[in-house]
C-alpha cells in the first residue's frame, strides 16, 4: 500500500506522483500448472512533463488479472470466497467462470501542450463468455470488450478558433471469435460533438448522436444476437442489445447544425440504417434481403448568398420542416426503391430578389 510517492525532478516540474495506490497478488502451483492472480487499485497517479507543459492524472484506477501457465481458462476461482491480500485492503474475488481474465478501468485527465485536453473514463476486459448467434446457435470464446466515456475533450488550437470539442461521448465494443468466424459489435452515443474552422468561419455541431454496428468476418447475417440479454460495455453506461434477426447491421442517427462560411446553414436530424428484413410484393410474394434506409428531417436550411438575395431560403424565410425518406432493397434480380417526402416551406430567391418561388405543404 503506497500512501504517497514521488519520482522525478521537482524543480523542473517533471515527475510521477502516486497517492493511495494498492497492489497485491497470489502465486501458487499444483505441481503441474502455475497460477497467478493480481489486483490493484489506484487512488491517484499523476505525471507532469518539463515545466508542466504536458500532464496526465489517473484516478479511481482498478486492475484485475487471473491467469495460468497453460494459457487456458482453468484459472483460480474465488467465487466461493475471496482471498485477502496482505498489507492491503484488497481481495481477490475473480469468478473462475470468466476464464483467463485481464481487466482495467480508470478515470483519466490529459493535457498535451494545450493541443489535446481530455477528461473521461477508459476500460477494457479480456475474458471468456458464451454468446448467441442469429439462427439459434451458441458458442463460448475469449472476448475483448472495451469502452470509453469522454466527459469533455478538446483537440485543436484554441487561439485560432480551430478545433474539435466533445462533450458526453460514450463508445464501446465487443470483439470475439468462435475459431472460424470473427464477430464485432459496437455502440456509441454522442451528447455533443462540435467542430469549428479557422476564425469560426465554418462550424458544425452534432448532438444526440447514436451509432450501432453488428457484423461478422463471413459477410453474412449470422451475427451476434443480444435479444435474450444485453451485454454491458466496461467504462460506460452502454449496452449491446442488437437483435440478431436484423442481420448485419450498421445504423446511425444524429441532430446536426452546420454553418459553412455562411453559404450553407442547416439544422436538422439525419439517419440511415443498413440491415436485413423481409419485404412483401404486390402479388403476395415476399423475399428477405439486405436493405438501406435513409432519412432526413430538416428543421431549417439556407443555401446561397444571402447578401445578394440569392439562394434556397433566406435568413428570415429559410426552408423549414422538410422531411425525406428513402428505402433501397434488391431481391437479387430486381431492385426496389420507395421514397417519401414532405415540405412545410421551401423558398427560392433569385439575385436581388428579382425572381422567387415558394413551395409549402408539399408531399
Amino acid at each position: 500500500t503506497i500512501n504517497s510517492a514521488f519520482v522525478g525532478i521537482a524543480p523542473a516540474g517533471l515527475g510521477l506522483t502516486l497517492d493511495t495506490v494498492e497492489v497485491g497478488g497470489l502465486l501458487v502451483s499444483d505441481g503441474t500448472v502455475d497460477y497467478a492472480a493480481i489486483r490493484a487499485d489506484v487512488g491517484t497517479s499523476s505525471f507532469s512533463s518539463l515545466l508542466g507543459l504536458a500532464s496526465s492524472t489517473v484516478t479511481n484506477g482498478a486492475l484485475a488479472i487471473n491467469q495460468n501457465s497453460t494459457g487456458n481458462n482453468l484459472v483460480l476461482d474465488f467465487s466461493a470466497g475471496a482471498f485477502a491480500l496482505p498489507g492491503t485492503s484488497l481481495q481477490l474475488d475473480m469468478d473462475g467462470a470468466d476464464g483467463a481474465l485481464v481487466e482495467a478501468e480508470a478515470d483519466l485527465e490529459l493535457d498535451v501542450f494545450g493541443l489535446t485536453q481530455l477528461d473521461g473514463t477508459f476500460a477494457f476486459r479480456k475474458a471468456n463468455g458464451t454468446f448467441d448467434v442469429a439462427g439459434g446457435s451458441t458458442f463460448s470464446g475469449d472476448y475483448l470488450a472495451f469502452g470509453a466515456t469522454i466527459n469533455s475533450a478538446f483537440v485543436g488550437i484554441a487561439p485560432a478558433g480551430l478545433g474539435l470539442t466533445l462533450d458526453t461521448v460514450e463508445v464501446g465494443g465487443l470483439l470475439v471469435s468462435d475459431g472460424a468466424v470473427d464477430y464485432a459489435a459496437i455502440r456509441a452515443d454522442v451528447g455533443t460533438s462540435s467542430f469549428s474552422g479557422p476564425l469560426g468561419l465554418a462550424s458544425s455541431t452534432v448532438t444526440n448522436g447514436t451509432l450501432a454496428i453488428n457484423q461478422n468476418s463471413a459477410g453474412n447475417n449470422l451475427v451476434l444476437d443480444f435479444s435474450a440479454g444485453a451485454f454491458a460495455l466496461p467504462g460506460t453506461s452502454l449496452q449491446l442489445d442488437m437483435d440478431g434477426a436484423d442481420g448485419a447491421l450498421v445504423e446511425a442517427q444524429a441532430d446536426l447544425e452546420l454553418d459553412a462560411f455562411g453559404l450553407v446553414q442547416l439544422d436538422g436530424t439525419f439517419g440511415f440504417r443498413k440491415a436485413n428484413d423481409t419485404f412483401h410484393r404486390e402479388d403476395g410474394s415476399s423475399f428477405t434481403a439486405d436493405y438501406l434506409a435513409i432519412g432526413a428531417s430538416v428543421d431549417s436550411a439556407l443555401v446561397g448568398f444571402d447578401g445578394l438575395g440569392l439562394g434556397l431560403g433566406t435568413v428570415g424565410n429559410a426552408a423549414e420542416n422538410v422531411e425525406v425518406g428513402v428505402l433501397l432493397v434488391s431481391d437479387g434480380t430486381n431492385d426496389y426503391s420507395a421514397i417519401t417526402a414532405s415540405a412545410g416551406v421551401a423558398t427560392f430567391t433569385g439575385i436581388g430578389g428579382l425572381t422567387s418561388a415558394t413551395v409549402s405543404n408539399a408531399t
